[in-house]
Order: C-alpha cells, then sequence, then structure tokens
C-alpha cells in the first residue's frame, strides 16, 4: 500500500512528501513490503528523488541524508558521494561539490 501511495506521490510530481514517506519507511524497524522492496531499494530510491528534485524537497535535510547514506552504504559509499556532489552541483554550490 505505501509502494503505491509513494508512485502516486511521484506521479503527480509530489517529490517533498515522496521523500518524507520513504524517511518514514526507512525509519521503521518493523516496515515490510508487500511487494518485496529492500530497505536498499528504498535508499537508492530516495537518493535518486533528492538528488534530481533537491529544489522542491523542503521537508527534510538533504545533506542530512546523503551522508547518512554514505554511512550506511559503505561498499557502496562512491555513488553516495557522487551523489552528495552532484546535490551541491544543482544549488549551484561549485565549492562544496568540489569539496
Amino acid at each position: 500500500m505505501i509502494d503505491l501511495y509513494n508512485r502516486y506521490l511521484l506521479g503527480i510530481e509530489k517529490y517533498d512528501e515522496a521523500a518524507v514517506e520513504i524517511c518514514k519507511i526507512i525509519d521503521d524497524e518493523n516496515y515490510h513490503s508487500r511487494d518485496g522492496t529492500t530497505k536498499h531499494q528504498l535508499w537508492m530510491k530516495l537518493l535518486n528523488i533528492v538528488v534530481k528534485h533537491a529544489q522542491q524537497i523542503t521537508s527534510i535535510n538533504i545533506e542530512h541524508v546523503l551522508r547518512n547514506g554514505i554511512k550506511t552504504f559503505t561498499e557502496e559509499s562512491g555513488r553516495w558521494w557522487c551523489a552528495l556532489a552532484e546535490y551541491y552541483n544543482r544549488q549551484n554550490n561549485n565549492e562544496c561539490a568540489r569539496d
């Protein structure tokens, strides 16, 4: 049910609400997807949303989410560091993106 609601939010371009809902799911230790979606897949979906639609997301701290992803997925830290740099680029903060 949550997956359908999230797809609906993304379909109507409510990226902020979709990101908040995914964060809630990720934080819920007892959540089990009916569709078989893993927490990793949810993190990847969140990564794509917050980087590509950063201007529309105001309810969560995107930098905090990306840095948590770096800590959580150490084997994929390169992907997360690149996403953080892309986020800064989209914010026209090239100095932070370079760092």
